[in-house]
């Protein structure tokens, strides 16, 4: 008799033979179906709320739910349904927070709660190899200031890149290298392990913090960086190693950085002073 398929509910119900005869069914029983999907998806949901979720976990709970009548395209129709609604805010490419409809969030809290674990997510997903974070935000964190930058410096052996980690949060991706030979391996023997939040990082020691901050400072943070590093040169001098600036500015990089430096250092710690310029005079030149 040719084959018959008989839906109740979700599950075809017996199946044979080579001609397809559908059981109509009326527009009222599909929205009912339809809504009771989407039911069904938002309590999986739900069981993130507060927390954050992947598009894969997501994937997962919606096979659970749709069975046989699976598919990407009506993945991302309930995913958007539930964007509208606001039970998620999409964060990032496949990554979504869990909130609901009665629950409010700002983007400052957001970005508080889950900048360092994106941060981390981001740099395992597309920043190939090993990375660490260095610059200012590095300085930064050897002050004990775990607050979330703008832009945070990301130095790895591949990529030279700006990328979004999230909302107007940005990752500055760059690379070390001088006449074709990369000389990424050399800097990260110069970071060191930093648990934030959670996660563990790598991140540019003192000396080479204190050098990729002067480098090539944004206008806007130049006070800031200026202030924050003859604060230290003054007062945490003695924990500065001679021998880690001059061997980082021995592999041909941050001769700049270290005359800055030294400028600095003339006005508000002599001594010190007098100790980078026999650095800069062995490893480096004197820029007037």
């Amino acid at each position: 008799m040719g084959e018959m398929i008989l839906f109740y509910g979700k599950l075809p119900i017996d199946f044979c033979g080579s001609i397809v005869i559908f059981l109509v069914v009326s527009s009222p029983i599909i929205r009912a179906m339809v809504k009771s999907f989407l039911e069904s998806l938002v309590n999986k949901v739900l069981m993130y709320k507060w927390k954050l979720i992947t598009m894969d976990t997501i994937k997962s709970q919606c096979k659970m739910i749709l069975w046989s009548w699976y598919n990407s395209q009506k993945v991302y129709k309930m995913i958007y349904h539930l964007k509208n609604k606001w039970y998620l805010i999409g964060l990032k490419k496949d990554i979504f927070f869990v909130k609901g409809p009665d629950f409010l969030i700002s983007d400052n809290d957001i970005v508080d709660k889950f900048y360092w674990l994106l941060v981390k997510k981001h740099c395992s997903s597309y920043v190939m190899g090993k990375w660490y974070i260095g610059g200012l935000k590095a300085l930064e964190l050897h002050t004990m200031n775990f607050s979330c930058p703008d832009d945070i410096l990301i130095v790895n052996e591949h990529k030279q890149s700006t990328e979004v980690v999230l909302f107007d949060k940005k990752l500055l991706c760059k690379k070390y290298s001088m006449k074709g030979r990369n000389l990424f391996s050399s800097f990260y023997r110069q970071s060191e392990r930093i648990k934030i939040a959670n996660n563990v990082f790598y991140i540019a020691n003192l000396e080479l913090s204190l050098l990729e901050s002067l480098y090539s400072p944004d206008v806007l943070s130049w006070g800031y960086c200026h202030d924050l590093i003859r604060k230290l040169v003054r007062k945490q001098w003695l924990h500065l190693r001679l021998e880690i600036l001059a061997h980082i500015v021995a592999l041909g990089k941050h001769h700049t950085s270290i005359n800055r430096l030294y400028d600095i250092a003339r006005s508000s710690n002599p001594q010190f002073a007098q100790d980078l310029l026999t650095v800069i005079k062995k490893h480096s030149f004197v820029m007037s």
